[in-house]
């Protein structure tokens, strides 16, 4: 499973506060096109959380962007399952080293 097709927006307070609905989804950060996180949960606070550094390793990843998608809540886990599986982002895997 791939991430819907979606427009990135900046991984930064304003634009998480513009841009990120305060709905439960599926969420991914991104740096150079390539995911270093993939979550779960209220989409704008997990995001907020995320920027303010609640994360050591995706601070170290220093995400550039996020994107997000928002299944039925009955499949949330499943989709957030299956796109980690299919992207294998580093944080995911407790991988702290910076991407180079």
């Amino acid at each position: 499973m791939e991430f819907p097709a979606v427009t990135p927006h900046a991984f930064r307070r304003t634009t998480i506060e513009a841009y990120a609905p305060n709905l439960d989804g599926v969420y991914g950060l991104l740096k150079h096109g390539s995911f270093v996180y993939i979550g779960k949960g209220r989409i704008r606070e997990r995001l907020l959380a995320h920027n303010a550094g609640d994360n050591p390793c995706i601070i170290l990843q220093a995400p550039t962007h996020f994107v997000y998608s928002m299944p039925p809540t009955s499949q949330i886990d499943q989709v957030e399952k299956e796109l980690i599986e299919h992207y294998d982002p580093p944080c995911n895997r407790n991988e702290c080293a910076v991407l180079v």
